[in-house]
């Protein structure tokens, strides 16, 4: 059963993306910054009667997918992707409409898909970032003490709004499996490098392509 994660690691990457990358962005274009931001935990395939652990593993399978990234994966390992509003997901699920859902764990215990699939497989197939954006000009007239309060205040949840959700999650799963509502398995290292590999080349460049200049 997985641990909870060594969240100072992930906190720490979040941080400097923030820094590096995307406040410049944000700052020039719109004139905001994150003044909070965390990552969610991955989210992982669950699909009835299949594990996605070979090219072929799930062969004829109808996948609930939320971009076309995700949807090129679920492709590659023989599935067919679907675009599904997360709300149709349950009742899609319980008719038989799809197979499958790529979601964070937590979600399947909260919201009882285990009901409908059987299998998760830790793939870390996405992962979002999400957070709390400031208007810059309205940040900078507050008074500096009371602006120094809100990026405290907002580091300080940061970081615990993260790893809560990351634990989160961990305990969904170990409580899934100890109550047998859900076998999940782990991924060959052999796999996940020619994956990894796959997406370099077939999925990494028309996403680039639709980013932009600031997605390159």
């Amino acid at each position: 059963m997985p641990n909870p994660p060594d969240y100072s690691d992930i906190y720490e990457v979040q941080k400097a993306l923030d820094e590096e990358l995307f406040d410049d962005i944000l700052s020039d274009q719109f004139g905001v910054s994150f003044i909070q931001s965390y990552i969610s935990p991955s989210m992982e395939p669950n699909v009835a009667g299949a594990a996605a652990t070979s090219r072929t593993s799930l062969a004829g399978k109808r996948v609930r997918v939320q971009s076309p990234e995700i949807g090129q994966l679920i492709e590659y390992l023989g599935g067919v992707p679907v675009t599904l509003a997360w709300g149709e997901v349950p009742s899609a699920l319980s008719t038989g409409a799809v197979d499958g859902v790529v979601t964070m764990l937590s979600s399947i215990r909260d919201a009882k898909l285990y009901e409908s699939v059987d299998q998760a497989t830790l793939f870390g197939s996405g992962y979002n970032s999400e957070g709390v954006i400031a208007n810059n000009e309205s940040l900078n007239e507050l008074p500096p003490d009371l602006r120094q309060i809100v990026l405290d205040v907002s580091e300080e949840w940061a970081w615990k709004i993260g790893y809560g959700y990351w634990s989160l999650n961990n305990d969904s799963v170990r409580d899934m499996i100890e109550r047998n509502l859900l076998t999940v398995h782990g991924l060959d290292p052999a796999f996940r490098a020619e994956t990894v590999e796959y997406a370099k080349a077939n999925i990494y460049p028309a996403w680039l392509d639709r980013a932009g200049p600031d997605g390159q």
